[in-house]
């Protein structure tokens, strides 16, 4: 009913194109370039459920901050929109147009696992 799709930011062709057209992402961070919920699922719950489980693995994994292109206008958009991922901790870095949507840059810094986990 969902998936997301994050990793090193030079793994997907397209993130370039986001990169040369709006700006690029941060070298620490991992890109989430697509998070989705079935339309039949949604407003359960889910893509919050599913974005938390990106951020342990991530955490768990040593990496120290996950960024995204949250479109600003609309839902409509592979890794959601840019309000739902402040709305989860992610806060906005830059700000763009390209074709005429406007984007954002939005980052999660991620603090390290406690030892043994």
């Amino acid at each position: 009913c969902g998936y997301a799709q994050f990793a090193p930011p030079d793994s997907f062709a397209n993130a370039q194109a986001y990169a040369l057209s709006l700006f690029p992402t941060s070298p620490d961070a991992i890109l989430l370039t697509c998070l989705f919920i079935q339309k039949e699922f949604r407003g359960r719950g889910l893509g919050f459920e599913l974005l938390q489980a990106v951020l342990l693995n991530l955490q768990q994994r040593g990496y120290s901050a996950l960024e995204s292109y949250g479109r600003d206008d609309s839902a409509n958009n592979c890794s959601g929109p840019t309000q739902f991922l402040v709305h989860q901790g992610f806060h906005p870095v830059r700000q763009g147009s390209w074709e005429g949507i406007s984007f954002s840059l939005v980052r999660r810094d991620l603090a390290p696992s406690p030892p043994g986990q």
